[in-house]
């Protein structure tokens, strides 16, 4: 069996509007209201441990990777 595989975000695809929306609802479900600009410059590059680690500090790690 062989494939090929394409990667087309950021060339045909720009996903990233849909990406802000969910996160913007993510965090909207859970009471916070985020500015989704601000949100993804403080964000980009970071796992998303990293951000709920920040977000939610008394959470442990297993309740983050639930989220």
């Amino acid at each position: 069996m062989s494939a090929f595989l394409f990667d087309l975000d950021g060339t045909l695809i720009d996903s990233m509007p849909h990406h802000h929306s969910a996160w913007a609802q993510w965090h909207a479900r859970r009471g916070n209201v985020i500015d989704v600009a601000d949100y993804f410059v403080a964000t980009a590059g970071r796992t998303n441990d990293e951000i709920l680690a920040d977000m939610y500090p008394a959470l442990g790690a297993a309740e983050r990777r639930a989220m």
